[in-house]
């Protein structure tokens, strides 16, 4: 019973992060905002360090169906847990090599491959389709084993939550005159601040 606590618990805190920012993201960049100034997330390649061009609607899509993997994955981690202790503990064999993050240990990953191709096929059902390449990078140079899988969506709560409180300390910032005049002057109000931190976030994060 402890351990079922233990993961509802965690499913709570981990995954409200992700849903505020699907929140977020569909309340003030929904598709019907496309060109209306500061909820534009129209991107090109080489400008504000953007790596491809995607217009407003191709980048929203983009940005949603990523959000929609990672709370997809983050509401199942503790399964994924257990497929990735199944790989790690499998006997199967590894190489030691640099990868480009230091000396891995690189190594198949069965388990958590099936368990996360299926969760990708059906987020994928779920957002009706797909945007850019849906390879799940496992026992390769850029996630070299089971547990570098974990660790690198388990991260995903704690870069998201920053934005999650940016959003609420501005909102409860216009509850107080000389806060919101002080804002206003920078970033022409809430709203305008709230775009700043979430077209920074989709054009600069790189998301797979």
């Amino acid at each position: 019973m402890l351990s079922v606590s233990d993961s509802k618990v965690y499913q709570s805190i981990a995954c409200a992060p992700i849903k505020a920012m699907i929140r977020l993201l569909k309340t003030h960049f929904g598709t019907h905002k496309a060109g209306q100034g500061d909820t534009d997330l129209n991107i090109r390649y080489g400008h504000g360090g953007s790596q491809l061009s995607h217009n407003h609607s191709k980048q929203y899509g983009y940005v949603l169906q990523s959000l929609t993997l990672w709370l997809n994955l983050t509401s199942r981690m503790f399964y994924l847990w257990r497929c990735a202790d199944n790989d790690l503990l499998s006997g199967a064999g590894y190489r030691l090599c640099n990868t480009g993050q230091g000396l891995n240990r690189v190594q198949a990953c069965p388990s958590v491959s099936r368990a996360t191709n299926a969760i990708l096929r059906d987020v994928q059902a779920q957002v009706g389709g797909w945007i850019g390449l849906s390879v799940v990078h496992l026992g390769d140079r850029d996630v070299p084993n089971a547990l570098m899988f974990i660790d690198k969506y388990t991260q995903v709560p704690r870069i998201l939550a920053p934005i999650g409180t940016v959003w609420v300390t501005l909102g409860s910032l216009q509850c107080c005159c000389s806060s919101t005049r002080c804002l206003s002057s920078v970033l022409v109000g809430m709203h305008g601040g709230i775009a700043i931190v979430v077209v920074d976030f989709s054009v600069r994060c790189r998301i797979d």
